[in-house]
C-alpha cells in the first residue's frame, strides 16, 4: 500500500494518485526550485538538489557463527589488564567513502549469530540507567515501548579457522582504529561461497525497492559490506516499521545471553517482528529512547543472500567528532558534555558487545542540527567486539588520549590526572570513571592565541582594558529546562454515569550531573482527549485517538521535534482509524463516535501543541497573567472570526456545536491547528477538557489554583486534584480531566 504523505490515506500500489485527496503519488516538488520530481529520484533533474531518500545498507555475514551458550556467565566488565600503548597520531579521513569490507577476524560491524533463541523465551530484565546519567521514563493511562535487552541472536561473532588464526596472531594490536576499516583481500574469482558482486544502479533486494547507489563488490557471506542506496519507493512503510506500529511500538524485553539463563514469559515479540530483526536490529530499538540523540535511525532488517541486512539512517556526510574537537569555537563544556556521552554509552553497549562501536574514530559524529544547547555526539553504527576481546575502559582511555593528541588542546590537572590513571588500570569500573569525571576541572581550553580579534571573555575594542570583576555580563547564555513533571487526573464528574475522557503521558529525560552542575535532555507526550457518540463510542474514540497518536510518535518521533506536518500526520492517522469504525459499523448522526483532541510535545525548550475541537492548552509564567493558546473550534468561535461580536456569536443556539472533531468525518474535512512556542522562563502548560474550563472556571481561579503551582517545591498530583475538585464545584455537569505540565527552566552550563 501506497501511504499519502498528505492525508495518510493507503492507496493501491498501482494507484498514482491518492483516492481520498487527490495527492500525487509518483511525483513531488523540489524544495529548491519546484520543479516536479519522481518521488524515486535521488535528485532534482533541473537544480540538482537532492530530493531522495537515502539508506545506508550495513550487509553482515552470518554463515559459521555458533550461538553463545545461554548458561555462559559474563566477564566481569571493566577490569583493567595491560595493554597495549596507544598510537599517537590518526589520519583524518578523506571525503571519498569507499564501500568498505571487513573480515570477522577484523571486524567492526553488527554480525549476528547463526541461531536465534527461542521467540518465547523472554524475561524481564531492567534498562541500564547510569546514575550520572539517569533516565526517567513514564506513562499514564498507555503503555510505554518495552526496553530491549540483548538476546542470544545478537551481535555474537566468530570466525573461520583462517581468520582465528589471524585474530590470534594480531591480537596484541591497539584496539582504537584509527582509520576506516580496510577492505579485506577478495577471493579470487573461483573461490567457494563466493557472492557475485553487483553493480551501482542494481537492486539490493529481490522486492527491487533499494537501488544500489555503488558497486556492491564480490564477498563471502562471512563478510560485512557498508554501501549506500536509494528508496525507489519511499511511500510505502517499512515492514520493520509497519510491524513495530501494528505491536504498539513493543518488542518483549529478553535476556542477554551474557547475563545468564532465559526466561520464559507469556507475552513474546511477534514472530514476525523477530524474524525481521535478525538479531542485529535489537540493539537499536532498545536503546533508540534512551539514546535518540546518539544512535542512527533504523529503517529496515530482512536476510538475503545468507546475509542479515540493516537499513540505517545515512549520517556519513556529518561532521567528524574529532574534527570538531580540535576547532577552537569548540567550548570546553561542549567537550566535557561527550566525554560524558561516551562514558554512558560504553557502560549501555557492554551488554550487548558493542563497545567497539565507540573505539572506531570514523564512526564517531556530532549532530550538526542539535535541538539541544549542546552538540550530542552521534554513531553511524553498531559495531561488534572483536572475537575473544576483553575491553576495559582503558581502551576508553585510549581513545581519549588519541583525540587529545590530535587536538590543539593540552590536557592539564585532574584531566591528565585522570588519563594516566586510565592507563596505569587504576579505575576499574564506570562508576569509579563517573565519580573521577567529575572532579575535572574547566582547564581543557588552550589558551587564546593573539589576536585582534574579540573572544568571548573579550568586550569592547581589544585596547580597552578588561572589564571589573564585578560587572555584570551581559552575554547572553543558552537556557536549558532543568526540571520537567507532570500530572494529570480525569474524573467522571457529578452527573455522568461513564467517563469518555481518556489522557496518556510519555516522558524521557536524561540527566548528566556533574560537580560543575547539571544538564538535561528531555523529552515529553502528553495527550488529552474528550470522547463523544453515547453510550460507551465516546470512551471507545477518545482512547483510540490517544493511543493511535501516542504510537504514531513513538515510531516517527526521533531525535529533533517533529514538523507540523508529522503532527498533521498523526492526528489524521488517528480520525481514520474512528472513521472506518464508523464506516464500518454504518453510525450515523449523533451516533457516529469521535472525539477531542489537545496534544503537547516537548524536547529540550522546543514546544509543539496541536488541537481539535474544544479540549484546551493554557500557558502560565511566572509574574504573567493566564494564556489561552488554542482557539476552540465551534460554532460561536467561527462567528467571531468572521466579523461576529463574541455576544451575537454566543447568542445563537449552536454556538457551542463542534465544527472540527476526529472521527466523524473523514480527513478531507480536518485541519488540525499546529502551533510551536520556545520556554525561556518557568512555565506551567495546562491541558483540560471543557468539563473544567466551561465557565471561565481557569480564567477566574488561577491565581489560587495555578500559581502557586510555579513553586518547584509545590505538589503537582495535588494541585492537579484542586483543579479537578474545583471543576466538579463550579461545573460538574461533565467528566474533567487536567494534565500539567512544569517546566522549570535555567542557564545550560556546567
Amino acid at each position: 500500500m501506497l501511504l499519502c504523505p498528505r492525508c495518510q490515506f493507503e492507496n493501491p500500489n498501482q494507484n498514482k494518485f491518492c483516492q481520498q485527496c487527490g495527492n500525487s503519488l509518483t511525483y513531488k516538488s523540489c524544495p529548491q526550485c519546484g520543479v516536479q520530481v519522481a518521488v524515486s529520484a535521488k535528485e532534482c533533474q533541473n537544480c540538482g538538489t537532492a530530493t531522495g531518500q537515502v539508506w545506508q545498507a550495513i550487509i553482515c555475514g552470518r554463515s559459521n557463527l555458533p550461538a553463545v551458550e545461554t548458561e555462559e556467565q559474563p566477564p566481569q566488565p571493566d577490569t583493567l589488564p595491560q595493554s597495549t600503548p596507544i598510537a599517537n597520531s590518526v589520519e583524518f579521513p578523506t571525503d571519498a567513502t569507499p564501500t568498505e569490507i571487513i573480515t570477522p577476524a577484523q571486524d567492526p560491524a553488527l554480525v549476528p549469530a547463526a541461531v536465534e533463541p527461542p521467540i518465547d523465551a523472554v524475561v524481564g530484565v531492567s534498562a541500564i540507567v547510569p546514575e550520572s546519567f539517569q533516565t526517567d521514563q513514564k506513562s499514564t493511562n498507555a503503555p510505554l515501548d518495552s526496553q530491549i535487552t540483548p538476546s542470544q541472536s545478537n551481535l555474537d561473532t566468530t570466525t573461520d579457522p583462517e581468520a582465528q588464526q589471524e585474530s590470534t596472531e594480531n591480537r596484541d594490536r591497539p584496539t582504537i582504529a584509527n582509520t576506516p576499516p580496510q577492505a579485506s583481500e577478495l577471493p579470487t574469482s573461483n573461490s567457494q561461497n563466493l557472492i557475485p558482486s553487483q553493480p551501482a544502479g542494481a537492486y539490493l533486494d529481490s522486492q527491487q525497492r533499494y537501488q544500489l547507489l555503488e558497486t556492491l563488490p564480490p564477498r563471502k557471506p562471512s563478510d560485512t559490506v557498508a554501501v549506500t542506496v536509494l528508496d525507489c519507493q519511499p511511500l510505502q512503510m517499512s515492514p520493520l516499521k509497519a510491524l513495530l506500529a501494528a505491536n504498539s511500538a513493543t518488542v518483549a524485553k529478553r535476556a542477554s545471553p551474557y547475563r545468564g539463563a532465559l526466561e520464559p514469559r507469556a507475552n513474546f515479540t511477534d514472530s514476525a517482528l523477530e524474524k525481521l530483526c535478525q538479531g542485529i536490529a535489537e540493539p537499536y530499538l532498545a536503546l533508540r529512547w534512551q539514546f535518540s540523540q546518539n544512535l542512527p535511525v533504523i529503517h529496515d532488517s530482512w536476510l538475503e543472500n545468507q546475509q542479515a541486512v540493516l537499513l540505517l539512517e545515512d549520517c556519513s556526510q556529518w561532521p567528524l567528532l574529532i574534527e570538531r574537537w580540535s576547532q577552537p569555537e569548540t567550548s570546553t563544556q561542549q567537550i566535557l558534555y561527550w566525554l560524558h556521552e561516551m562514558t554512558e554509552l560504553w557502560a549501555a553497549l557492554e551488554p550487548w558487545r558493542c563497545r567497539q562501536s565507540l573505539l572506531e574514530l570514523t564512526n564517531l559524529l556530532v549532530n550538526p542540527d542539535s535541538s539541544f544547547a549542546l552538540a550530542s555526539l552521534r554513531l553511524q553504527r553498531l559495531y561488534p567486539e572483536p572475537p575473544d576481546s576483553n575491553l576495559q575502559l582503558l581502551d576508553l582511555g585510549q581513545l581519549w588520549q588519541t583525540i587529545f593528541n590530535q587536538s590543539d588542546r593540552t590536557q592539564f590537572g585532574a584531566l591528565l590526572e585522570l588519563l594516566q590513571e586510565m592507563y596505569r588500570g587504576e579505575i576499574h569500573t564506570i562508576d569509579e570513571l563517573r565519580s573521577r569525571l567529575e572532579t575535572v576541572p574547566l582547564e581543557l581550553q588552550p589558551e587564546p592565541a593573539k589576536t585582534s580579534t574579540p573572544t568571548r571573555f573579550q568586550f569592547g575594542k581589544p585596547e580597552e582594558p578588561s572589564p571589573d570583576p564585578g560587572e555584570v555580563l551581559t552575554q547572553p547564555m543558552p537556557v536549558q529546562i532543568y526540571s520537567l513533571e507532570d500530572a494529570g487526573i480525569t474524573d467522571v464528574g457529578l452527573q455522568r454515569a461513564h467517563n469518555e475522557d481518556f489522557f496518556s503521558i510519555w516522558t524521557q529525560i536524561n540527566k548528566l550531573e556533574t560537580s560543575f552542575g547539571r544538564t538535561f535532555q528531555t523529552k515529553g507526550l502528553y495527550i488529552l482527549c474528550d470522547g463523544m457518540g453515547g453510550h460507551d463510542s465516546g470512551e471507545v474514540a477518545s482512547q483510540l485517538a490517544a493511543e493511535t497518536l501516542r504510537e504514531f510518535f513513538q515510531t516517527s518521533w526521533e531525535n529533533q521535534l517533529p514538523s507540523a506536518e508529522t503532527i498533521r500526520k498523526g492526528i489524521l492517522l488517528a480520525n481514520k482509524a474512528i472513521f472506518e469504525i464508523n464506516q464500518k459499523e454504518s453510525r450515523s448522526g449523533s451516533g457516529r463516535m469521535g472525539t477531542t483532541l489537545v496534544t503537547v510535545l516537548v524536547q529540550d525548550t522546543q514546544v509543539a501543541f496541536a488541537h481539535v475541537g474544544d479540549s484546551r492548552l493554557y500557558q502560565l509564567r511566572k509574574g504573567q497573567s493566564l494564556e489561552k493558546l488554542t482557539s476552540d473550534h465551534e460554532v460561536g468561535q467561527r462567528e467571531i472570526k468572521r466579523g461576529v461580536d463574541p455576544e451575537t456569536a454566543y447568542s445563537r443556539p449552536d454556538a457551542y456545536q463542534l465544527t472540527q472533531a476526529i472521527g466523524p468525518r473523514d480527513s478531507n474535512f480536518l485541519k488540525p491547528d499546529v502551533q510551536f512556542l520556545e520556554l525561556s522562563e518557568d512555565t506551567l502548560l495546562i491541558l483540560a477538557s471543557d468539563g473544567l474550563t466551561d465557565n471561565n472556571v481557569l480564567e477566574t481561579y488561577w491565581q489560587t489554583c495555578l500559581e502557586p503551582l510555579l513553586d518547584s517545591q509545590a505538589n503537582l498530583e495535588q494541585g492537579v486534584a484542586k483543579l479537578i475538585e474545583l471543576g466538579n464545584k463550579h461545573n460538574g455537569h461533565d467528566n474533567i480531566t487536567a494534565i500539567v505540565i512544569r517546566a522549570l527552566v535555567g542557564t545550560s552550563r556546567f
